[in-house]
């Protein structure tokens, strides 16, 4: 499987992050801000202020080509994600990072689609949250600065059980990673796309 540059987006600001994106049927989310309670009349109990979004991260998608074989129950298709802190970042909590797989809608197709990391030699099934399209990775530890890395080897994985398909089609996907500390930010996401294979005959 030949390597690409893969798709890249960085963010610049809060405004970017909450900028509302959509690619096929996933919708990058608008920053989320945890509320700050408000100390009660005639109170002496100090309130934690809450954290400013501690800088942004590229995102990027490796492995994936023209040439990457199509997705079927027999083959999975492997690819990279690399979080890199940028310039003038430093990130005191933990930083989570999500997949989102986006069904084909022309023509609308829901395949049984499983998402796999390679951790300690071996493919481990990431647990699906939010719905069947959506997985949470083993956070990012907290003390990302500038320039650091983080890289994670991922699969999408199709089941037999899998609709056929009497034909190829594009699906999308996208990574969105967040800051976890107080308020949680929207601080990188990248976009790829998977082929899916026919199936139908096989």
């Amino acid at each position: 499987m030949s390597s690409s540059s893969g798709h890249r987006i960085r963010l610049v600001g809060a405004a970017a992050a909450a900028a509302a994106v959509v690619t096929g049927v996933c919708a990058v989310p608008a920053a989320v801000a945890a509320p700050v309670p408000a100390a009660s009349s005639g109170s002496h109990a100090a309130v934690k202020p809450v954290s400013a979004q501690e800088g942004t991260v590229t995102d990027t998608i490796g492995g994936l080509s023209s040439a990457t074989a199509p997705l079927t129950p027999t083959r999975p298709v492997a690819f990279s994600l690399t979080v890199a802190a940028d310039r003038d970042s430093h990130f005191t909590g933990t930083l989570s990072t999500r997949i989102n797989f986006c069904p084909p809608v022309d023509p609308f197709t829901m395949p049984t689609v499983s998402l796999q990391a390679y951790e300690n030699g071996t493919w481990v099934t990431v647990p699906a949250t939010d719905g069947a399209y959506t997985w949470e990775l083993p956070a990012i530890p907290a003390g990302m600065t500038t320039g650091d890395l983080h890289t994670y080897q991922l699969r999408f994985v199709e089941a037999a059980s899998s609709a056929p398909r009497t034909g190829e089609m594009q699906a999308n996907f996208a990574a969105f990673t967040d800051q976890d500390s107080r308020p949680v930010q929207l601080v990188g996401q990248a976009y790829g796309t998977v082929t899916l294979g026919r199936t139908a005959g096989r």
